[in-house]
């Protein structure tokens, strides 16, 4: 028995119908695997900068530790990998800097990772103190080292 006009349009119907489903529920996939991606690599970029964060809080803490040393007891090997370190952070310190505005600008603009970015702004701050600690102690006013440090004391208060 031959199809009519009225069932092969039916069957037609049907299979446009199918297809229509599945283009939708492709995009659904799509739009959810893109939102996905998004998301994951926002977390990435949080958790980039977190360990740049923690990195920068190790070595401030080590830079510190340092300004406790008495310059008397160094000699001037020592003295000069003071100053080779001191250049190393200040090269990490300008680096940093340039990555921290390129966040900045990011993250104005998108109001991503902002928390994140602001405490690396606040270690890049902390690390060019504990630069500007260490030239102070160790060669812009040797003999005044704990005086120093007290001053830094009293002006974090």
């Amino acid at each position: 028995m031959p199809i009519t006009a009225k069932e092969r349009i039916n069957i037609l119907l049907h299979k446009v119908n199918d297809v229509s489903y599945q283009e939708r529920i492709r995009a659904v996939e799509l739009e959810e695997q893109r939102i996905n991606t998004y998301l994951d690599g926002i977390n990435k970029l949080k958790e980039l900068l977190k360990e740049q964060i923690n990195n920068l809080n190790i070595l401030i803490e080590e830079c510190e530790k340092l300004t406790w040393l008495e310059r008397k007891d160094l000699d001037e090997d020592a003295l000069k990998s003071i100053s080779g370190l001191i250049a190393f952070l200040t090269d990490i310190h300008n680096s940093s800097i340039h990555n921290y505005k390129i966040f900045s600008d990011f993250a104005d603009k998108t109001n991503i990772a902002h928390s994140e970015i602001q405490g690396l702004k606040t270690a890049l701050d902390d690390l060019k103190e504990s630069i500007n600690d260490l030239e102070t102690v160790f060669f812009k006013n040797p003999n005044s080292a704990v005086e120093s440090q007290i001053n830094d004391l009293l002006n974090s208060i």
